[in-house]
């Protein structure tokens, strides 16, 4: 009949479909399939050159991943940050190692009114040493460095207890204080160990598994309490 395809251009348009020359989209075929999809490029390796079934040839495989650059890749991901995942799956998976929080911020409260002391009485020391600082001011190295020595450990735990506290402020404006808190409870470091991205947590080689083995210790201290 006069509908009937006779050319394989025919048949191939039929099948596959075809885009307008003025740039519009196919609305049949696989290429109308193809615009709706996500693509995925999936690399394929060749098992054997029998073409033998369940027939797997150790050093053809090797030599195809080798050349095609699969093994490269791997290396290259490997010295990075290889594994990924969402800030909160991330927080579901890892979230166990906030069990103990709140008895680590007591303690930190605890450590804190201690500081405070410490400075109290640091602050009296100086005070009783001003009058040597007057009278040894011509050869005072010694008493200003002894001063400065004083009040340097104070100084210092203050800062960098500010320095975290603002750090937990952003991230957790963000969306991802938890995740934070998840990595500080775990004793993991910035850059060292991970890296935020804007929707993904970026972890080191072996990072992923150090946090399972974390969650695994905190939830046998909870089975045992």
């Amino acid at each position: 009949g006069g509908g009937k395809m006779t050319t394989l251009s025919e048949r191939l348009r039929a099948g596959i479909g075809q885009v307008s020359g003025s740039g519009g989209k196919a609305t049949e075929g696989l290429m109308a399939t193809l615009q709706v999809t996500t693509l995925h490029y999936i690399r394929c390796v060749k098992p054997n050159d029998g073409m033998a079934a369940f027939g797997f040839e150790q050093a053809r495989v090797l030599r195809q991943l080798q050349y095609s650059g699969v093994l490269e890749m791997v290396r290259i991901r490997r010295s990075g940050f290889p594994n990924r995942m969402p800030f909160a799956e991330f927080e579901t998976k890892f979230g166990a190692l906030l069990l103990g929080l709140e008895a680590a911020r007591k303690k930190k409260e605890e450590e804190s009114i201690e500081l405070t002391k410490n400075d109290r009485a640091k602050s009296k020391m100086r005070s009783s040493l001003d009058g040597r600082t007057m009278s040894l001011r011509r050869g005072s190295g010694a008493a200003k460095a002894l001063a400065a020595k004083i009040g340097i450990g104070g100084a210092a735990a203050k800062s960098e207890a500010n320095q975290a506290q603002a750090e937990l402020e952003a991230q957790s404006a963000l969306g991802r204080g938890d995740c934070l808190l998840i990595l500080r409870q775990a004793n993991l470091h910035e850059y060292r160990h991970y890296q935020f991205g804007k929707t993904l947590v970026f972890l080191r080689n072996g990072v992923e598994a150090m946090l399972n083995n974390a969650v695994s210790s905190r939830m046998k201290a909870v089975l045992w309490f």
